[in-house]
C-alpha cells in the first residue's frame, strides 16, 4: 500500500498543519530506491496502554478530541483530493483488503461470540464484506478530510501533561 510513501509525506507535508502532537524531526523518501527515514521524539518517556487491555476514560477522551482536532482542522481541505499519495476510502486495494479481512476475521469472530450476538447482528456482519463498497464509496464523498487511518493505542503516546503523540 505504499504506507511508508504515506507516512513520510504526511510528516513532511501535513504534519506541521495539524494541531495534534506530531512527534517528527525529520521524514525524507527516495522515490527511487524507495529506501525511507522518520526520526521522531524520544517519547519512552510518554505512557503508553494495552490496546487489548484498553486504556483509562481520561486518556481515551484525550484520543477522542487529538482525533477531533485532526479532521476538523483539515475538513473539506481541498488540497486533500489533489495529493495523489492520499488515497480515498474507496481506493481499490483499500476495498480489496477490507473485504479480504472480514472475509478472514469474521467466521473466527461468530464462532468465537456466537452465544454473545443475536441474530440481527450475526446477519448483518454477514454481510459486511459485500457492503464494503457501498460504506466506502459513501464515505469517500465530499466533503473530506484526513483520518488517522490506525488510530489504535499501539500508535499512541501519552505525556504526563495530556497531550497525545499519533503515530504511524
Amino acid at each position: 500500500f505504499d504506507m511508508h510513501r504515506t507516512e513520510v509525506r504526511f510528516y513532511r507535508d501535513l504534519g506541521a498543519a495539524t494541531p495534534t502532537a506530531v512527534p517528527c524531526h525529520h521524514a525524507e523518501l527516495d522515490e527511487s530506491t524507495h529506501d525511507f527515514v522518520i526520526v521522531l521524539d524520544d517519547l519512552s518517556g510518554d505512557g503508553t496502554f494495552d490496546q487489548i487491555a484498553g486504556c483509562p476514560a481520561a486518556p481515551a477522551a484525550a484520543v477522542v478530541t487529538a482525533l477531533a482536532d485532526l479532521h476538523a482542522r483539515h475538513w473539506d481541505e481541498a488540497s486533500l483530493t489533489a495529493a495523489p499519495w492520499l488515497r480515498t476510502p474507496d481506493h481499490p486495494q483499500l476495498v480489496e483488503a477490507f473485504q479480504e479481512l472480514l472475509h478472514g476475521s469474521w467466521p473466527i469472530v461468530r464462532a468465537r461470540f456466537a452465544d454473545d450476538l443475536d441474530a440481527s447482528t450475526v446477519a448483518l456482519c454477514g454481510r459486511l464484506e459485500e457492503l464494503v463498497p457501498v460504506v466506502t464509496t459513501a464515505l469517500a464523498r465530499p466533503p473530506v478530510t484526513l483520518v488517522h487511518g490506525d488510530a489504535r493505542l499501539d500508535n499512541m503516546f501519552f505525556a504526563d501533561s495530556g497531550r497525545v503523540a499519533l503515530c504511524d
